[in-house]
């Protein structure tokens, strides 16, 4: 299966782990600025402009570097957005608009509604043709991410990031590569860490920074890998 293929999703409760490991890179599909004559012509008023820009774009080619569009059924308008899109697709040539996929997720709290679910996203698996295998490393690398959103919150609670920030890094989560939001995050933590300690030093003097990685298993002092000397002077 080739890889470096996008699929779009409108909403983040399709299974990102499942279209990771078939090879795609998922996207959210969200909002941008224009006309949407399209969706004017063929959608009711009653849609949110983010389902309306989907439509449109989609109907348009305008997001015709997408592979796939997965859409799951988290709301009425979703659903009727997945409707839609088919219909328009009936009635254009093959392959003028991305391949379709609906997620038939129930989202009542019952224990048919859990069995129902749970096949269901075993179904995807095998129409993305994914095995266990393949989808193992997927999860680690959104839990990951994950964990870096949960360390972003953390530090938002501690008042070492403003809100606006900590919304901005967030972000990424759901449009980026989450290998790379990770990355991206945990570099950008550790110079947060560094530029904190520097300001709270108010003389002229040297701070000892223990570099490390933290191990919950490891006895006190044993994850300290290295330790660098920074001159400071009168920072503020």
């Amino acid at each position: 299966m080739s890889k470096h293929r996008i699929a779009g999703i409108t909403s983040n409760t399709v299974p990102w782990e499942i279209l990771r490991a078939a090879g795609y890179t998922p996207v959210l599909l969200e909002d941008e600025a224009g006309p949407t004559p399209h969706a004017d012509r063929w959608m009711e008023d009653v849609f949110d402009r983010r389902f309306r820009v989907i439509f449109d774009r989609l109907c348009a080619g305008a997001w015709n570097h997408l592979d796939r569009v997965v859409i799951p059924r988290t709301s009425e308008q979703e659903h009727k957005l997945y409707l839609y899109l088919r219909e328009i697709a009936r009635t254009q040539p093959a392959g003028a608009t991305p391949e379709l996929y609906f997620y038939n997720l129930l989202h009542t709290r019952t224990p048919e509604s859990y069995d129902y679910g749970l096949e269901r996203t075993r179904q995807m698996m095998r129409d993305f043709n994914t095995s266990e295998h393949e989808l193992r490393p997927a999860i680690a690398e959104s839990n990951r991410a994950r964990g870096c959103v949960r360390d972003i919150l953390q530090k938002r609670r501690e008042g070492c990031l403003e809100g606006s920030a900590a919304i901005e890094m967030i972000r990424g989560f759901y449009s980026e590569d989450r290998g790379m939001f990770a990355d991206r995050v945990l570099d950008r933590l550790k110079q947060r860490v560094l530029s904190d300690a520097l300001r709270s030093t108010k003389h002229k003097g040297v701070v000892n920074l223990l570099m490390g990685r933290l191990n919950p298993m490891s006895k006190p002092g044993n994850d300290v890998i290295g330790v660098i000397r920074v001159d400071v002077v009168d920072v503020r």
